[in-house]
């Protein structure tokens, strides 16, 4: 016999609870990376944002991509992982990436940035970071280009990387 049932609702209601988001990385033609400057924001960011309820990781990045530049994806490559341990307000996280590896000139053409949210957007080449990011972002922006060039995904945490093989 079972001593202290708990009722599945009960039981789920009290597991721990990890807020998700989802950003998506593309490419120009010479490998530059898309990135948005959010209202909200100090630095430049992947398109993307919080993954709401009841939403897939994807169906979030797909989503975000489409309010913050305009851009319907179809078929993004998955490339990875992070979770964040934050000590601070935010608390722990999940990160889904994804991918679009050469985003044709004619869709570039069509980006049109949601003014409330994104002041301003480029396509720019981490090896020279004109925006003078910090290193452990511009770090985790190359591993990530770099799991989309190469095929690989990805999976980390505190810094650290972890690859697998054949991303499609």
């Amino acid at each position: 016999m079972v001593k202290n049932w708990i009722e599945p609702e009960k039981y789920f209601a009290q597991l721990p609870r990890k807020r998700c988001a989802s950003g998506m990385v593309i490419l120009n033609k010479k490998g530059e990376l898309l990135l948005v400057k959010a209202s909200y924001k100090k630095e430049w960011s992947l398109a993307g944002g919080m993954v709401n309820k009841k939403e897939s990781p994807l169906e979030a990045v797909k989503r975000e991509v489409r309010e913050e530049v305009g851009l319907v994806i179809e078929n993004p490559v998955f490339l990875g992982v992070k979770y964040v341990m934050n000590s601070s307000y935010r608390g722990e996280s999940l990160q889904f990436f994804f991918g679009i590896r050469e985003l044709p000139e004619e869709l570039i053409k069509k980006i049109k940035i949601d003014e409330d949210e994104v002041i301003d957007f480029g396509f720019f080449d981490l090896d020279k970071n004109s925006l003078k990011m910090e290193e452990k972002k511009l770090q985790d922006l190359r591993k990530l280009k770099e799991a989309l060039v190469s095929k690989k995904s990805l999976y980390w945490e505190g810094g650290l990387a972890w690859e697998e093989e054949d991303n499609k």
